[in-house]
């Protein structure tokens, strides 16, 4: 699936679960809860143990788009197209993990936290731009005011929402939104499992 593609399939799906676990099997839990739920769209990220594991196993799974997160380097950016990430996350600015994305065909999400790092991911071919931690940042109020600067660019808000702001978030024009633990709390979990 070409970038374009992976990126249009996210804005149908509007939500991204992000799962940050403190085990393999917590990880595995937790995305088959999501799975059952009818979520199609998952991201591991590579804080979480076996992450690149998770991401080959569920990958094929219900028509699921999975993605890496939490990317840091272009060896890390390889081992998760390697595993066959549909797209992939960094937390900041990653030197040279967009060129290599775009060379394989895989969608990249920068993460940013004022215009110029915003106007750097976009101007280097970032698929999307991360706003994380958007809640710090100040929330759909700040997403606002960005997106009137940079209305060429895409914006994902990720990092302290909770389910009941995301209408806010995406009113804001917000193409998507990532959701962390709050989306799998560890009450709707089953017994002995819990996202952190």
């Amino acid at each position: 699936m070409a970038s374009d593609q992976t990126i249009e399939r996210m804005s149908g799906f509007r939500i991204v679960p992000v799962i940050r676990a403190a085990s393999a099997e917590l990880s595995a839990t937790a995305a088959d809860w999501l799975a059952a739920a009818g979520l199609r769209i998952i991201e591991f990220t590579m804080t979480t143990p076996d992450a690149l594991a998770r991401v080959q196993s569920h990958r094929g799974r219900d028509n699921m788009l999975v993605a890496c997160g939490s990317i840091l380097s272009v060896a890390e950016a390889n081992a998760a197209l390697k595993s066959r990430a549909w797209f992939i996350f960094t937390p900041c600015w990653v030197h040279g993990v967009v060129e290599r994305c775009r060379e394989a065909g895989v969608a990249a999400l920068t993460g940013a936290v004022s215009t110029s790092q915003v106007w750097r991911a976009h101007r280097a071919g970032a698929s999307a731009v991360k706003l994380f931690p958007a809640t710090s940042l100040g929330g759909p109020g700040f997403l606002k005011q960005i997106r009137a600067v940079f209305p060429q660019a895409l914006f994902m808000p990720i990092g302290g929402a909770k389910p009941e702001s995301v209408a806010d978030c995406l009113a804001a024009c917000a193409f998507c939104i990532g959701l962390e633990s709050k989306v799998a709390p560890s009450s709707r979990l089953p017994p002995a499992t819990a996202m952190v």
